[in-house]
């Protein structure tokens, strides 16, 4: 199957015959033809203003991430703030019906996540996933942007 497709991309055969015996290269494939087939004009105005929020949000996420570690109440004051804002933003989102995919330690679904990676992993099982590098959002059945996600092989074999 992936052979088939990666030739007429132009892919060498040998590549080709090495990709086809793993799993986690079936996965990549069947993701890539997804996004390429997701990439179309947006048409609604929904649509344009969900795809200029989403990085908000991302930014929100980024700012609690690396939140300083502090006994002062004016940066723990800030912090509080940035966490207030980002819950009313993703409220404010899902009353327009956009849900936030964070799919941690979930069975792997290429069609509501994108594998940036595999790592292997002693408390999550293969196959599912073991970080979320970035948070998806659905509206409905539709997936406006899949979660980023590092896919786990299972505990490490020595």
């Amino acid at each position: 199957m992936i052979s088939g497709y990666l030739t007429t991309m132009g892919i060498s055969r040998d590549v080709v015959s090495d990709m086809d015996k793993t799993p986690f290269a079936s996965m990549m494939l069947y993701d890539f033809k997804r996004r390429k087939q997701l990439k179309q004009p947006a048409g609604s105005g929904a649509e344009v203003q969900h795809g200029l929020e989403r990085p908000l949000a991302d930014h929100l996420d980024l700012a609690l991430q690396h939140q300083p570690q502090s006994d002062n109440v004016q940066v723990r004051n800030f912090v509080g703030n940035i966490d207030a804002t980002r819950r009313a933003f993703l409220e404010t989102l899902r009353r327009y019906g956009v849900e936030r995919i964070e799919p941690t330690h979930q069975l792997f679904d290429p069609t509501r996540h994108e594998a940036i990676g595999q790592t292997p992993s002693a408390d999550v099982p293969a196959d599912h996933v073991a970080l979320v590098t970035q948070a998806g959002y659905a509206e409905g059945d539709r997936i406006l942007r899949p979660a980023r996600v590092i896919v786990s092989s299972g505990p490490a074999t020595a």
